[in-house]
């Protein structure tokens, strides 16, 4: 329950956030009233008035959208963690092998990319080599001074990933289908 209340607080921020420089946006387009002392803002009635109906839509429309954002924010925790995870991990056990995050079509896609070899090799590589590899696609340079790679690079990467791994899983089925066996079943 505490889970969803922050989901709640940090979305009601979001909007009063965007409200706010909505507003301030749409003050700094008033014309002063007066020149000293208090400055009144004013528009002519019409523009007010259709300018106020303007933003009470936009705020109807983005509380409307509350529950698909929820969604969102979900999925987007959900991947933040696993990536924070596999960073962890290739810090605390970069030794072991690559297959305690990825699937095996995941690290032999993922090394026949960044390797330019279009077999795939035998054995998968270390969890750290893999992590560099997957940050490599996410912009990750990986010189002696840059450490290992961070959450923004694997998250970049990983994006990256998943299409590599779409591509190598239909090229793979095609390679093991023939047109006579398609023909055969049909």
């Amino acid at each position: 329950m505490a889970f969803d209340s922050k989901i709640e607080h940090t979305f009601k921020q979001a909007v009063n956030h965007i409200g706010a420089l909505a507003y301030h946006l749409w003050m700094q387009k008033m014309k002063r009233r007066r020149q000293n002392g208090n400055q009144y803002l004013h528009r002519e009635p019409l523009d007010y008035h259709n300018d106020i109906q303007r933003k009470i839509n936009v705020y109807h429309a983005q509380l409307g959208q509350a529950d698909r954002i929820e969604a969102c924010l979900a999925i987007d925790m959900v991947v933040a963690w696993r990536i924070y995870y596999l960073n962890k991990l290739g810090r605390e056990v970069p030794q072991a092998p690559c297959t305690v995050y990825f699937e095996e079509a995941e690290w032999k896609a993922l090394m026949v990319f960044t390797t330019n070899n279009p077999v795939a090799p035998t054995q998968p590589p270390t969890l750290r080599e893999a992590i560099r590899r997957v940050a490599s696609l996410g912009g990750f340079l990986g010189r002696k001074s840059d450490g290992e790679p961070g959450t923004q690079t694997l998250w970049i990467g990983l994006q990256r990933l998943d299409d590599i791994v779409t591509l190598w899983r239909v090229m793979t089925d095609a390679t093991h289908t023939t047109v006579s066996s398609r023909i055969d079943t049909g």
